[in-house]
């Protein structure tokens, strides 16, 4: 039996931020392990695809806030990143969302994955901008 991936280890390439940033992505990057583990039976990321990430974001986030759904969003950026730095996937098409560029309908994270982000999740990108400057 292979030893358990160490996400603290694999994510230290693209960890960055204060403390309590940096642990809330490692405990947020943890459970979406487990929860792809559980589903698909995928233990290490190098094995995830488009399809997984997507999963989880669309289905295991559905009852969350959208503040709850926008940090894991930052924390499946940072494991893509990781991936594209071990040349996992192919480098980079797009820059990364920017800040509030997270809600554009379409999420790239290059040229070979690119996640939709969940209609449920009431995109403001989506809305006309005359509304979005009243708000």
């Amino acid at each position: 039996m292979s030893k358990p991936l160490d996400m603290e280890l694999f994510l230290t390439a693209v960890l960055t931020g204060s403390y309590a940033t940096r642990q809330r992505h490692l405990r947020q990057a943890k459970l979406i392990q487990a929860e792809i583990s559980e589903r698909w039976g995928l233990e290490k990321p190098w094995a995830w695809q488009k399809k997984h990430m997507a999963w989880f974001l669309e289905h295991r986030l559905k009852r969350r806030s959208e503040a709850t759904q926008y940090y894991y969003l930052l924390t499946v950026r940072l494991l893509a990143r990781r991936l594209q730095k071990n040349g996992i996937l192919i480098s980079e098409r797009d820059r990364l969302l920017s800040a509030l560029g997270f809600c554009a309908c379409m999420m790239s994270l290059g040229p070979q994955m690119t996640l939709e982000i969940p209609a449920s999740w009431n995109c403001p990108a989506s809305a006309p901008s005359e509304a979005r400057r009243e708000n």
